[in-house]
């Protein structure tokens, strides 16, 4: 996120090139159901509140019905063992009838816990960093 607003607010994909949060939020969202946003701080709010306010408001404010995203800086491995996980919660679930809710991901994280009890990766740092933007 940057001071300087939406404008100056990117994504770096990953062939290099930029996507700016203002270019994000023309593409056509309207109908996509769910967002996980699962890089760094997707939550967090802009500096000075003047632009779309983080990149999951971004999406919202584009059409996209439900967001996860992050609030903080998140270890890369463990970030995309805890979305493979999210996932894999969600295969008895029907996806093309089911409205994506704030209780996937309180879900998700119960089972993250059960999963990692006694190890490191029990810490909130793992698991806590994912909030949902309805």
């Amino acid at each position: 996120l940057d001071p300087a607003g939406d404008a100056a607010t990117y994504l770096q994909l990953g062939n290099g090139q930029v996507l700016s949060l203002s270019e994000l939020a023309r593409l056509p969202w309207r109908g996509v159901r769910l967002a996980l946003l699962s890089a760094c701080e997707t939550g967090l709010p802009d500096h000075d509140g003047r632009g779309a306010s983080s990149l999951a408001g971004a999406l919202r404010l584009a059409g996209v019905q439900q967001v996860m995203a992050t609030h903080w800086r998140i270890a890369d491995t463990a970030a995309a063992d805890w979305v493979t996980a999210f996932y894999a919660g969600l295969a008895d679930t029907d996806l093309r009838r089911a409205h994506p809710s704030a209780t996937w991901l309180a879900a998700a994280q119960r089972r993250w816990l059960d999963a990692h009890r006694g190890s490191a990766l029990e810490h909130p740092h793992y698991w806590a960093a994912y909030t949902w933007f309805d």
